[in-house]
């Protein structure tokens, strides 16, 4: 039988995609006729029944149309979102990437597996000596962060060698033999094919967020995945340099898991059978109709972050076309390493009628949608750029925190390039000195904002559990503290307030035991003094801490604002001291910015963050039980009018289901 002809369009300015349709070629020659065309000279009627185009996203359409085109996209190039998804008929993308992820929502992505040619990169000398570190691109590049922050990373402690990617494929197959680890600071620059030809050679892999490890190198812990910071990264750096003979034996692995599972001959039946069903032509699947409300976050679905779920799962639950595409690039170091399965796994397992609705996004390739939502302003700013791309109407919240300052530098300018964008339609604020300060900077309109106090949070319909009352039903005083650390020694959040008052009580009340909620560890600050009397509960899921909660009885926020950076602040209380106090734990807490809307002494205590007056205001309803209870009661009852799910959530629903009307 007569092979079919296909036409191969190459860039010579590429030798990696040079390397992947020469190897291509060489796997299926047997079964088609290739032919190499010189780009800009292709025949106008060629006579071929498939066109292969690997020059660069963007290139001109080639004379045959772009129906019979099938164009092959590098990471880079596919970095460009759906932008570039013109001159094809389809477009073939390595599954490893960003955009693989995303081909049941743009049907001409076609996901493949790509080999390595193991005549040029295989392990070719035992590897000895000091740790090498190396890194692929163009070192002289002007204003790439990534470089700056690997040169933050590095220091004075490390050296690198770097070279091009465009050096020759004998040139990098020898570089990547000559290091142990292969750093890749972005998806950017992540010709997937060069992690794959490093592996090939020996060498680990260093990367960071959101570039995906390829499953042969991630199951054996061929690799790590780093959070995109210097800190991140220096950190992976010197448990590199503790581990040179792990990393080695890992890179050896490496190197026998890509022959296995990257070999071009193993490989070619899926690509035979792609070739095969693009020059059928058969009839493209046609793209979804879009979303209603597309959300957008950073650490979704993780089931610690309550204000989220309780949030998020109305709007699933309300609008039939939602979905969540999250980055993950906020979830903790060992949920990173991780990845979104395992969290979208519990989460799906908690909430199964919301399965298939969350999934790893990726800014540059957003699911069309009539409407998307967002909270806090670094979300914004991230997402903002390719919701303009799209055409896509916005609307977010502006919780404190999350890169918010009061006139911060950074946070202003954020706030500038957000709320000036045609797409966007309405800001929310649940502080009103949120609104004072949107208004007063001249950042929008009135009726571009809406404001509703406090903020969604899981209000449990009823209690969990009886409430455990001192010392009726438990004989110890139960004092907790509930944040995440982002200071040292947790100042912002008071951490250094509650660690000195349970000092000072301690030595009074041997009955009192202090409790820690979040991620502090006892050697942030030393509590070697208090031996049993203090707990540290880490990060726990929304029901774990309404358990936990019935049987506190004070809750000590003793928080500061500007702490961060210039103008940071919390919200008031703080989210973590709302659930609480709705599960009927009293809320002793600072209010420096004076943003209290409830009663000092009827629904909560108001505390200055020293230690000394505070041990006096608690010891005073230590010794009159029945007032804590009464106080935590009606501080239960006025959080829960203000934080009720249906109170807080119609007005954020009738916004969405306005904006989804008009667009």
């Amino acid at each position: 039988m007569a092979r079919k002809n296909i036409g191969v369009l190459l860039d010579e300015h590429d030798p990696g995609t040079h390397s992947v349709a020469r190897c291509l070629m060489a796997a299926l020659e047997q079964e088609f006729q290739f032919t190499v065309l010189a780009a800009g000279n292709e025949p106008a009627v060629p006579p071929f029944e498939l066109l292969l185009d690997f020059r660069p996203a963007g290139a001109a359409s080639p004379a045959a149309g772009a129906a019979s085109t099938l164009r092959y996209l590098t990471a880079a190039a596919s970095a460009a979102g759906p932008e570039a998804l013109l001159g094809a008929r389809s477009f073939i993308v390595d599954r490893h990437t960003a955009a693989a992820q995303q081909a049941d929502i743009f049907p001409a992505l076609r996901p493949m597996a790509r080999g390595v040619d193991f005549s040029i990169f295989n392990v070719q000398a035992h590897r000895t000596g000091a740790l090498r570190l190396g890194w692929v691109g163009d070192a002289g590049a002007p204003g790439k962060a990534e470089l700056a922050l690997l040169a933050e990373a590095l220091g004075d402690a490390y050296q690198i060698s770097v070279i091009s990617g465009q050096s020759s494929p004998q040139m990098l197959a020898a570089f990547y033999n000559s290091i142990d680890v292969l750093i890749v600071l972005s998806d950017l620059e992540l010709a997937a094919q060069q992690l794959l030809e490093a592996a090939a050679c020996g060498a680990f892999a260093l990367c960071l967020s959101p570039v995906v490890l390829p499953a042969c190198i991630a199951g054996h812990l061929g690799g790590l995945v780093l959070a995109p910071s210097a800190p991140a990264l220096r950190a992976g750096l010197n448990w590199c340099g503790q581990q040179v003979e792990h990393i080695r034996v890992a890179g050896m692995r490496n190197a026998q898991r890509v022959a296995m599972e990257h070999n071009w001959a193993l490989l070619a039946p899926a690509w035979s059978a792609l070739l095969h069903r693009e020059m059928a032509q058969c009839p493209p699947q046609a793209a979804a109709a879009p979303l209603d409300l597309l959300i957008l976050d950073d650490i979704f679905p993780l089931l610690t972050s309550a204000f989220r779920i309780a949030e998020y799962n109305c709007y699933l639950s309300h609008f039939e076309r939602a979905a969540v595409h999250s980055t993950a690039t906020s979830f903790p170091p060992h949920r990173q390493q991780e990845g979104m399965g395992p969290a979208r796994q519990e989460y799906e397992t908690r909430y199964p009628e919301h399965a298939g609705k969350v999934r790893l996004g990726d800014p540059r390739w957003l699911e069309p949608a009539r409407v998307a939502y967002m909270v806090f302003i670094n979300n914004a700013y991230t997402f903002c750029p390719a919701l303009e791309r799209a055409g896509t109407p916005f609307i977010f919240c502006l919780y404190p925190g999350g890169g918010f300052a009061i006139d911060g530098e950074e946070s202003d300018r954020k706030l500038r390039r957000v709320l000036s964008s045609p797409c966007f339609r309405k800001v929310l604020c649940t502080q009103k000195i949120t609104y004072d300060y949107l208004i007063r900077k001249q950042f929008c309109r009135a009726e571009q904002i809406e404001f509703v106090y406090g903020g969604v949070n899981s209000v449990p319909e009823t209690y969990p559990a009886p409430k455990l009352k001192f010392p009726a039903q438990k004989a110890q005083f139960d004092i907790c503290f509930s944040a995440y650390q982002y200071s040292p020694q947790g100042i912002d959040k008071g951490y250094d307030v509650f660690v000195a008052v349970a000092k000072l009580l301690h030595a009074r009340h041997a009955d009192m035991v202090f409790h820690v909620i979040g991620n502090f560890t006892p050697d942030v600050i030393d509590v070697s003094e208090l031996g049993r009397s203090i707990v540290f509960h880490g990060s726990l899921h929304t029901e774990a801490l309404h358990q936990l909660y019935r049987s506190m009885d004070i809750l000590l926020s003793p928080n500061r604002p500007f702490i961060l950076s210039p103008g940071s602040f919390d919200g008031f209380p703080t989210g973590a001291a709302l659930e609480a106090g709705v599960n009927e734990v009293a809320l002793f807490v600072s209010d420096p910015l004076q943003l209290n809307p409830f009663a000092d002494g009827t629904d909560l205590v108001i505390v200055q963050p020293e230690p000394h007056s505070i041990v006096q205001q608690i010891a005073a309803y230590y010794r009159d039980p029945g007032a804590l209870y009464a106080l935590s009661a009606q501080g239960a009852a006025s959080l829960r009018r203000v934080l009720n799910l249906d109170t807080q959530m119609a007005p954020r629903l009738s916004l969405l289901e306005h904006a989804i009307s008009a667009s």
